[in-house]
């Protein structure tokens, strides 16, 4: 847009319909509303960003019931509440929620990739997230979401023995998906 403004004003300044002074004054005006306008693009931008939705709607999947996390041998969590268990009517014990997309160990969370990715678009709703499960993975890495990944084998996916199980994870840090 700016290159086109900038060709139009040139084209301007030799018919003679504005003078140089005119020609910079415009230059410089349409350089800060541009500027502007990125900046106010930016909230859009971060909104549709496919790693970021996925975190939004996996903590939304966790806060309806739609999904949980367990330890990692397969039981309730420290602060169960925050990762998809419920208490059970007698008040006594959880019991989880929805589809079980991970494990937490300390601070680390580990989803299970193909489980989260498809809570993560039944949360989505009909707004799906616009990339597939390989993509998505990608992404979580360019946005620094990945808290580690398997140099030794170029994989973004993580080897862990999680509920007695070797299983191949993404590796977050949990407060990127439920807050400090």
């Amino acid at each position: 847009m700016q290159s086109a403004w900038e060709i139009w004003l040139e084209f301007a300044c030799e018919i003679g319909a504005i003078d140089k002074a005119e020609r910079a004054q415009l230059q410089q005006r349409s350089k800060s509303a541009l500027q502007e306008l990125a900046e106010l693009q930016i909230p859009y931008h971060l909104a549709s960003d496919p790693a970021l939705r996925f975190v939004a709607m996996l903590r939304a999947a966790l806060a309806s019931g739609g999904a949980y996390v367990a330890d990692h041998r397969g039981k309730a969590p420290e602060s169960p509440g925050i990762w998809g268990w419920r208490r059970k009517q007698t008040g006594r014990g959880w019991v989880p929620q929805g589809t079980r997309v991970g494990w937490i160990a300390r601070s680390e969370l580990f989803l299970e990739p193909t489980a989260s990715y498809q809570v993560a678009q039944l949360a989505a709703g009909v707004e799906r997230l616009p990339v597939s499960e390989q993509a998505l993975r990608h992404r979580l890495r360019e946005r620094g979401l990945l808290a580690s990944i398997d140099v030794g084998r170029h994989m973004l996916l993580v080897r862990r023995s999680l509920e007695g199980c070797p299983r191949q994870v993404l590796h977050l840090k949990a407060s990127d998906v439920v807050g400090p």
